[in-house]
């Protein structure tokens, strides 16, 4: 329901901005703005739900309770951060099948995982885009819609 939302939202001729939401509070102020959707940024929401920054701690279960918690709180859509599936293949399966049974319009998933130390922000992205192509590939291709059992 909610991607179909999303879907006809994106659709229209004007621009859609998406803010980012990281918890509640702003959930509502973005929420009470009337964007076309809303964004829930991964690291943003580990740093205020555990007060670290994202390097790993934060589980899926972690991660879908908080999906779900902030897409019952409206009725805007929400493209949610996934991290990279938190797992193999399989997990980017269940990933995607718990976003979207928590609400979730969207995910976006497969961030880079790689560390490029001194590297500028934009070559790392890069970098990380080249080099991690193949996998993230494989990812999205383990998510399949429900009921097909086989890859074409």
């Amino acid at each position: 329901m909610n991607g179909l939302r999303l879907k006809q939202r994106l659709s229209q001729p004007h621009i859609c901005c998406l803010p980012g939401i990281f918890d509640f509070i702003s959930l509502k102020v973005a929420d009470a703005l009337g964007f076309d959707a809303l964004y829930m940024t991964g690291y943003g929401t580990v740093a205020s739900h555990l007060g670290l920054p994202d390097a790993g701690l934060a589980t899926y279960s972690d991660m879908v309770g908080r999906v779900q918690g902030f897409c019952a709180s409206t009725s805007t859509p929400i493209v949610c951060d996934g991290d990279t599936g938190y797992g193999g293949l399989l997990n980017v399966d269940h990933t995607v099948r718990g976003y979207e049974k928590a609400g979730a319009a969207a995910i976006a998933a497969g961030g880079a995982s790689l560390y490029f130390g001194m590297l500028g922000a934009a070559m790392a992205g890069v970098l990380a885009a080249l080099l991690a192509l193949k996998k993230h590939t494989e990812r999205v291709g383990s998510a399949r819609p429900e009921g097909e059992t086989t890859k074409d």
